[in-house]
């Protein structure tokens, strides 16, 4: 590995008791980094982009993390079975009110009687007309 005078005397003037200042990478990391030129400050670029990636929800395909657009999608699906559930509570309040009318009025049991089943008052009188054929 050569280095030009200018990176030589950055890494001797670094130097403590007269031995030469080392990179900040080591092993087969330094020769990496000296092809691609990454500095400390582009390494950190380049995890906050891949770190956005993951974010974003472009590498689904390859690490099964949804990422922010899940989130969104599932906020208004969120939204969405609140409202349901809200019309559930509401049919089920009016439905626990009109079973303690049957449960405790006469009147409402009679009505229902009268309109489920089809039965008559004793004092009534019901005129049945056959459907006519033509």
């Amino acid at each position: 590995m050569k280095l030009d005078t200018a990176t030589r005397r950055a890494y001797s003037a670094g130097s403590h008791r007269g031995r030469a200042a080392r990179s900040p990478w080591r092993g087969p990391l330094s020769r990496l980094a000296e092809r691609l030129r990454l500095t400390p400050n582009r390494l950190w670029v380049l995890i906050f982009a891949t770190w956005l990636l993951f974010l974003s929800g472009g590498l689904t395909g390859l690490t099964g993390s949804p990422g922010m657009a899940q989130l969104l999608r599932l906020s208004g699906f969120l939204g969405q079975k609140r409202g349901e559930l809200a019309r559930a509570e509401d049919s089920l309040h009016s439905l626990q009110i009109e079973a303690e009318g049957l449960e405790n009025s006469s009147a409402v049991q009679e009505r229902a009687i009268r309109d489920v089943l089809g039965f008559v008052g004793a004092d009534e009188t019901v005129f049945e007309f056959p459907a006519t054929e033509p």
